[in-house]
């Protein structure tokens, strides 16, 4: 009976997370506790508090004390977390990752280097500030890692064999040719490969360690580069590439004002403007001003008169990077010829070029700002479009291409969220560009000396038992679910919506609006997945009440696993911005938490409902709790539809009637005189408030 109440609600969690994904609104909910990172939207109520998001370029500050970890600190470790999470995916995945000590009080690097207070989680850990650093630090016991169910079954070689033979390479050339050789492998084998190269780096003498970090950027650069392709191709990034294209002369050198910035040929950023203004397939003539300066060994200067012959050598950056993922990403999937060597090496060098352009070069960074004056004023914008996809985005974009853009989980993409909350955010500029050069800055970070613990680390994946379905489209019909939340009131004691009425709405809804709310119109069939940090939060949760888990279910996790995920921490690193019903459910789990620290933290959220799924394993209690939120959520949209839809009855009602009262209805009666009233127009009837065509005769 336990296990049949845990299907129950996970159908209803399925179904009520479809039916405000197929309206794409949450619109009308009420503020309350909304938190800084859902971009102050009034969608969620009473959620948790994840740390903002940071900007991609932010320092972290040097230790100066054993206090605990600042708010900032959270930032910080929940930001590198990310990046690893970030590494671990290839193309479509979703991955979570949690930190995992060897022991409740071990003594190991602490996550990050702060200068202040710290919060619970690492109540328990030894801060060493002996030697200061700027960076963060990695666990040095584990990680456990999670990804969102993948949709099909492949078989892939043997990782003992891929591990072994990649384990032998010692070279750059000797990695593509492991990388050609086994060019899909399991997640698990990825996972363990990462693994492997950044313990090599870890290990490897100082002499030899840029060798083996030019190993490990060369083998996610080939793994990751579908996904770096995506993210060039997402319709909001070509929105935002449309529009600095369209950016004038006059426009940019408005826009820069009394700016003036300059750089000499000692400094790293000369080199790189003069690298790519020289570069062969560059045309020169837009922009003599540089070639001068270049030609007589002078200082540049970033002023109004030259600010948009920078903005030609980030044009032609970006357009290198991207023909070079392209290509790479073709010859990366194609199957009857291998990778070449300069294929592979020159996607490395634009992205490294663009890379230093986003991260490195005051100049550039503040031409950013200064494109910010002018994206921002751009129509049509790049937004996600709640219904079916993008909006007023102009012919090259279609909802198709949306679609197809959605990750493993169903949901938009990340691309797509990020620049979307960047827009609102109004660094709309910064985003695609920071998205572009991301796993870059990701590879960067985490193979920093000052990033990676001093001993070997552990990568875990976490796989579901074999009994758990992960991807099933069954679901709790939704016309069943309304009636169930709107009951007939047979006495009419009660003024309220009824079920019919809000069944008609959803429809009528549907038929106006189409795309994701043909949902209400076609057999319900779910097409979502659980989340991985839903996942892991639910694990790790039990790995600290053991004792007291839902011992009253059949399905609750195995010893091994409660042992696997007993000392973690409970801060989540996720490729993917963290979706409203997973924060409703870690507010859940951190609500009913009876340790010392109560709080799962994520470094930020977005505000896109799609199809979620209950992961295995969450407490009946807490499972409850999200239901009935969900059903508030749809209680307040759908009765919104309903009250819509009554008013604008009324209004046709009242208009109907004003016609009337003029004598102009055509069987208005007068003076006990009737007149025949006109036949109805033919070949038309109303569903709803549409009116619907068809074929008629004469003879009908």
């Amino acid at each position: 009976m336990a296990n049949t109440r845990a299907h129950f609600q996970d159908l209803r969690v399925r179904t009520l997370s479809s039916i405000l994904a197929a309206l794409g609104t949450t619109d009308g909910l009420t503020r309350d506790e909304g938190i800084a990172s859902l971009n102050s939207h009034p969608a969620i109520s009473q959620l948790p508090a994840p740390v903002s998001a940071l900007d991609p370029a932010m320092d972290v500050p040097q230790i100066h004390s054993t206090s605990r970890p600042s708010l900032r600190t959270s930032q910080s470790s929940l930001k590198l977390l990310n990046q690893v999470a970030l590494l671990l995916v290839r193309e479509h995945e979703v991955v979570g990752i949690v930190p995992k000590r060897s022991g409740p009080k071990a003594i190991i690097e602490l996550l990050v280097a702060t200068d202040s207070d710290t919060d619970s989680p690492d109540a328990d850990v030894h801060v060493d500030v002996k030697e200061p650093v700027r960076t963060t630090k990695l666990n040095a016991n584990g990680y456990v890692v999670v990804r969102t169910p993948h949709k099909e079954v492949v078989v892939y070689p043997n990782s003992d064999d891929v591990l072994n033979h990649l384990g032998a390479a010692a070279t750059e050339q000797q990695v593509l040719v492991h990388l050609n050789t086994y060019r899909n492998v399991s997640f698990g084998c990825h996972l363990a490969s990462i693994e492997l190269l950044l313990n090599n780096i870890i290990s490897a003498p100082p002499s030899h360690r840029l060798t083996a970090q030019r190993l490990f950027t060369r083998y996610v650069t080939f793994r990751s580069v579908h996904k770096m392709c995506r993210r060039f191709k997402a319709p909001a990034f070509q929105s935002f590439l449309a529009a600095i294209r369209e950016a004038t002369n006059s426009q940019i050198s408005a826009a820069v004002g009394n700016t003036s910035l300059i750089t000499t040929d000692q400094s790293g950023e000369y080199r790189l403007i003069g690298g790519i203004l020289f570069f062969r397939s560059f045309d020169r003539s837009t922009c003599p001003d540089l070639v001068g300066h270049f030609r007589a060994g002078k200082p540049v200067e970033y002023a109004p008169a030259p600010a948009f012959e920078f903005h030609q050598i980030l044009l032609f950056a970006l357009d290198k990077a991207m023909d070079s993922v392209y290509q790479l990403s073709v010859a990366c999937k194609a199957t009857n010829t291998n990778c070449m060597e300069q294929t592979l090496t020159k996607a490395g060098r634009w992205m490294s070029k663009l890379h230093q352009i986003v991260h490195s070069s005051p100049i550039f960074q503040e031409h950013m700002r200064v494109l910010e004056d002018i994206v921002s004023k751009y129509e049509p914008r790049c937004v996600i479009s709640p219904d079916i996809g993008p909006m007023d985005m102009g012919p090259m974009f279609d909802a198709a291409t949306v679609e197809e853009d959605n990750d493993e989980d169903n949901g938009p993409s990340d691309e797509a969220i990020e620049i979307s909350a960047a827009q609102d955010a109004h660094r709309v500029a910064h985003e695609p560009l920071w998205l572009a050069v991301s796993y870059r800055e990701a590879i960067n970070s985490v193979t920093n000396p000052a990033t990676l613990p001093r001993v070997p680390l552990k990568l875990t994946l976490w796989e579901p038992p074999a009994g758990i379905a992960q991807r099933t489209p069954e679901m709790e019909p939704w016309i069943e679910l309304i009636q169930a939340m709107y009951p007939e009131d047979p006495e009419g004691t009660r003024d309220c919506i009824t079920c019919g009425e809000v069944i008609d709405a959803l429809q009528d809804y549907a038929r106006v609006h189409g795309g994701k709310s043909n949902f209400f119109l076609r057999t319900s069939r779910f097409r979502g997945c659980y989340h991985a940090e839903a996942m892991l939060a639910t694990l790790v949760y039990h790995g600290f009440h053991r004792s007291i888990t839902a011992s009253h279910r059949d399905l609750t996790p195995s010893d091994n696993d409660l042992t696997t995920f007993q000392h973690t921490y409970r801060r989540i690193g996720v490729s993917k911005r963290c979706c409203p019903i997973c924060t409703k459910l870690l507010f859940l789990l951190s609500a009913s938490n009876t340790s010392r620290d109560r709080s799962f933290r994520v470094l930020s959220a977005h505000k896109n409902i799609y199809p979620t799924a209950l992961p295995p394993f969450v407490p009946e209690e807490i499972a409850e709790a999200l239901i009935e939120w969900l059903q508030g959520l749809v209680r307040t949209t759908v009765e919104g539809l309903v009250k819509k839809r009554r008013r604008e009855s009324n209004a046709s009602d009242a208009s109907g009637m004003s016609h009337d009262s003029k004598g102009d209805s055509p069987g208005h009666q007068r003076a006990g005189e009737v007149q025949e009233a006109d036949p109805p127009v033919e070949g038309w009837s109303m569903e709803g408030q549409v009116m619907r065509w068809k074929e008629w005769d004469e003879e009908e």
